[in-house]
């Protein structure tokens, strides 16, 4: 899981902002198809493996355990999120604020709360756009057990809302040429209005409106509906 960075020069086309970077180290140039392989070494794989209790403790005020108590790992389960999924998607628990994080570098994070007198979903510091999986057709959902999901088929991009901040919209139009946009149910209008923006800037963009959350179906179905 890589997240954008920022634009800079491309070293093949010299474009002065073609190239877009990404935190693993990769990088693509959305002017000639230029491309960079995301930076391996002994410390990024160290930093993707739980050695200790605490897997992370950032800026953003947020200590995650790796070991997820009974009930938020049934909430998991529930959805189909496999062990594996849980370890390389960074998931881990926050026994203070009973809080499953779900997402978190160290300006952002949001969790799922197993506490009664709290909103369901808790969210601190600006969302950061993140995509799952890879595939030449983007499929934005809402959140991140949707984009886990659908990262097993193609490219996943999770909103973290119903909203697509500007800036997500420019890079999304620079990088992919095909975009489906699944949202809940409820946000069908939503859904529809942010693939007709996406046309208006020339991507070839649809809606995907189905009865229950992306994240509700197994992988098969998710390919279907893709297709």
């Amino acid at each position: 899981m890589s997240h954008y960075l920022h634009h800079e020069p491309c070293p093949k086309c010299k474009s002065r902002d073609n190239l877009a970077r990404y935190s693993d180290g990769h990088a693509w140039c959305f002017g000639c198809g230029y491309k960079e392989e995301a930076i391996v070494t002994i410390q990024s794989i160290k930093d993707r493996i739980y050695k200790e209790e605490v897997i992370d403790n950032d800026p953003a005020g947020i200590v995650l355990d790796s070991n997820i108590p009974a009930v938020p790992k049934r909430w998991l389960l529930k959805y189909g999120i496999t062990d594996k999924e849980i370890l390389d998607n960074g998931i881990g628990w926050n026994e203070e604020k009973q809080l499953l994080v779900l997402i978190h570098n160290h300006k952002f994070y949001q969790g799922r709360s197993f506490r009664p007198d709290r909103p369901k979903y808790l969210t601190k510091g600006k969302p950061v756009l993140t995509f799952y999986g890879e595939g030449d057709k983007l499929i934005v959902v809402e959140d991140v057990l949707s984009a886990i999901k659908v990262s097993r088929v193609t490219t996943a991009m999770p909103l973290l809302g119903s909203y697509m901040p500007l800036e997500w919209a420019t890079i999304v139009c620079k990088r992919f040429k095909q975009v489906g946009i699944w949202l809940d149910r409820d946000k069908a209008k939503e859904s529809l209005k942010m693939a007709r923006i996406l046309r208006e800037r020339g991507l070839d963009s649809g809606s995907i409106i189905t009865d229950l959350d992306p994240k509700e179906y197994s992988t098969e179905k998710i390919k279907e509906f893709i297709a």
